[in-house]
């Protein structure tokens, strides 16, 4: 859904966190998904041996039980890394009626989330589907509506401004 029940209590927190990554291996990291391509059609660098694989700096305010933000900038890899934007977001929800809904940057919702640490999707909750057609993720600016159905699910729809599908050139037609 587009909450999450353990962070309803008002206030402001803040993570650091980091990750490192070691890749022993005789043949390149990542091996090639679909014949001839890496991932999603994004060409990725051999990953073998260590880097960082992100360092993250995040906050999260709740402003009452039902409605909050969050900001979370990552830097991937050290000397060729990115820093991206990843997070910068308000959601607000109805619990009477079950009805949430978040506005700014996120992660498209594509299939199971992981609300607790979005890092691990890529090594633990991904299905090859998902990966093979939109890579490691897929962060847009937006809105986003669900509805919750009981039992941890819901169902929803949002409106997304994306340059280009992930895996894809940022030109033409996508």
């Amino acid at each position: 859904g587009s909450h999450d029940d353990s962070a309803s209590t008002p206030g402001l927190d803040m993570s650091l966190s980091a990750g490192w990554r070691y890749i022993a291996a005789d043949q390149p990291f990542p091996p090639p998904r679909i014949d001839g391509v890496l991932g999603a059609g994004s060409p990725l660098d051999d990953q073998r041996y260590g880097d960082l694989d992100y360092a993250e700096v995040a906050l999260r305010a709740r402003f009452n039980a039902n409605s909050g933000g969050a900001l979370r900038i990552t830097r991937h890899g050290l000397d060729n890394g990115d820093t991206n934007l990843e997070a910068l977001w308000l959601d607000a929800r109805n619990p009477d009626w079950g009805l949430g809904g978040r506005a700014g940057r996120q992660e498209v919702p594509v299939g199971f989330e992981n609300m607790i640490h979005s890092h691990a999707r890529t090594f633990g909750i991904s299905p090859l589907a998902l990966r093979a057609s939109i890579g490691d993720d897929w962060l847009a600016d937006g809105l986003r509506v669900d509805q919750d159905i009981g039992a941890g699910f819901s169902l929803g729809a949002g409106l997304w401004n994306n340059q280009s599908y992930p895996g894809s050139d940022s030109t033409g037609l996508n």
